[in-house]
């Protein structure tokens, strides 16, 4: 099969290489996508990519698809997996819910690898309401479908919710992992911009990656605020953390969840720019 003709086939994660049992994706094979026995697609297992062929069974209803797998896909990319060199954590505010979903959806197709919820003192959605079955599986329904769409091999995490305190324990304790880099965004004045910061992180992650003995994935956090921003004590409590690097995204006033897809956008761009830096570096010394 042609290469062009593998970027056209639908990606879908399996819980296994020898069939499909989800009603729901059946239900999206048969019926939205209207595939016939022998047509392929995409599957993703254990992080690796298949060339899966479909082989429907003669029972009208049935419940069942069975699969074959024609190759491993494992060169399909020739870009190194975003993935597997980037772990981005995402820190988002608790808003209506709409709003969290658009930014779960968005989030997963531009890169994050975890969204840890977060109940900040002006949030407008509790954490309660994000702890029932229901919103847990429609939340998971909304990262896979995304991260089918965007054609990643993995799947973001999704942490429980925090409160604030919850938080501010979590990056106590956190102090001890130099690796990771904490961005807080803000809209104090005289800050460095979010692309100037990552531009410089990712330029450093461009280097090391090209040293053999520096291959550790690198980690990145973006800390976003809620609706009307951190309150007095929330800014008061994080300006403790000196590892926080304060950032901003430009003088306009921009919505929570528009905050976050922006910020996310910038550092997709510069990851999916990441191997062209490596390219264009001169090679290191024997």
């Amino acid at each position: 099969m042609r290469r062009a003709e593998l970027y056209s086939l639908q990606h879908f994660f399996l819980e296994n290489l020898q069939k499909i049992t989800s009603e729901e994706q059946i239900h999206q094979i048969q019926k939205v996508l209207r595939y016939r026995s022998g047509q392929k697609i995409i599957g993703i297992y254990q992080e690796k990519r298949f060339l899966i062929e479909l082989l429907f069974e003669k029972a009208k209803k049935s419940k069942v698809i069975n699969l074959k797998v024609l190759t491993s896909l494992s060169g399909f990319s020739e870009e190194v997996e975003q993935d597997f060199l980037l772990d981005l954590k995402v820190y988002m505010p608790l808003l209506k819910r709409d709003k969290n979903e658009l930014i779960l959806q968005k989030g997963t197709e531009l890169g994050a690898s975890a969204f840890i919820p977060v109940e900040f003192n002006r949030s407008v959605t509790k954490i309660s309401a994000t702890r029932t079955l229901q919103n847990q599986l429609r939340w998971e329904k909304i990262v896979k479908e995304a991260a089918e769409q965007s054609e990643r091999v993995t799947l973001p995490v999704l942490y429980p919710g925090l409160t604030t305190q919850d938080l501010l324990e979590k990056l106590q304790n956190s102090q001890l992992e130099q690796e990771e880099t904490y961005c807080f965004l803000t809209r104090e004045e005289k800050l460095p911009n979010l692309y100037q910061v990552l531009s410089q992180a990712l330029g450093q992650l461009a280097r090391e990656t090209r040293d053999p003995q520096k291959t550790n994935k690198k980690s990145f956090a973006l800390i976003f605020g809620p609706e009307g921003g951190f309150s007095k004590e929330e800014q008061f409590e994080l300006a403790k953390f000196s590892f926080i690097k304060k950032v901003q995204l430009g003088k306009r006033i921009l919505r929570a969840e528009t905050a976050v897809i922006s910020a996310l956008s910038i550092f997709s761009n510069l990851a999916s720019n990441l191997l062209d830096l490596q390219q264009k570096l001169p090679d290191l010394p024997d």
